[in-house]
């Protein structure tokens, strides 16, 4: 693994993700001693991973959902080529461009029946800034 164009890693169909980040609680998988914190506390790699399981959002490698009745619909990822903010499908990007995102914006799709009635679902769409990448 290497950062920052491991931090994130988008399953081939777009619906699923790892991100991986520094943490200063012993997960077992230290990082390199040149990676310290701001107290010079050791770093250690944590990894979360998000994806669509039988009935909803589920994380790692439990089968509960975390989220009932959603699912991942898309994943994007925001980079500057020059011209500006550039947004584009996750799956569909290159390494290169995972690499140096500055963004990522992750859509989720959420159903529920009311009182009995047909399935309603709305999507909802969260931004989240990826910032202190080591470029």
């Amino acid at each position: 693994i290497k950062f920052p164009n491991d931090a994130i890693a988008v399953d081939q169909d777009g619906k699923g993700m790892t991100i991986r980040y520094a943490t200063t609680v012993d997960t077992g998988t230290a990082l390199p001693a040149t990676h310290l914190s701001c107290t010079n506390q050791p770093l250690f790699l944590r990894e979360t991973r998000y994806f669509n399981c039988a009935s909803g959002i589920c994380l790692n490698n439990d089968a509960t959902p975390v989220i009932d009745g959603a699912t991942i619909s898309q994943i994007s990822i925001a980079s500057t080529d020059g011209a500006g903010i550039k947004w584009r499908e996750a799956s569909k990007a290159s390494l290169i461009e995972l690499g140096s995102a500055q963004a990522l914006a992750v859509t989720i799709s959420v159903s529920a029946k009311a009182n009995g009635n047909e399935a309603v679902t709305r999507e909802f769409t969260g931004t989240y800034q990826l910032r202190n990448r080591t470029q």
